[in-house]
């Protein structure tokens, strides 16, 4: 992107958007986070991606919460 052509530092975090899941991926989840909370091989990975459901109410917590910690890691680190 345009911030890293200037050589500005950059990052970000996503959570996958309308892509489908591996069994791959569904097993790894699986491993870190346990099967409550590891989603479904063949699935759309956020149905609710630009949808009229795609509200705050419709927010993973566990999901939510990773990314958070995510996002103020990458932070920590851009900012060194």
């Amino acid at each position: 992107g345009p911030f890293l052509e200037a050589c500005v530092v950059a990052g970000g975090v996503a959570t996958g958007s309308d892509a489908i899941k591996t069994a791959v991926q569904r097993e790894k989840y699986r491993n870190s986070v346990g099967d409550n909370n590891a989603g479904f091989a063949g699935a759309i990975l956020d149905p609710c991606y630009h949808l009229p459901c795609d509200t705050i109410a419709n927010i993973h917590k566990f999901g939510y919460e990773n990314l958070i910690q995510a996002a103020a890691f990458g932070l920590e680190h851009l900012g060194q």
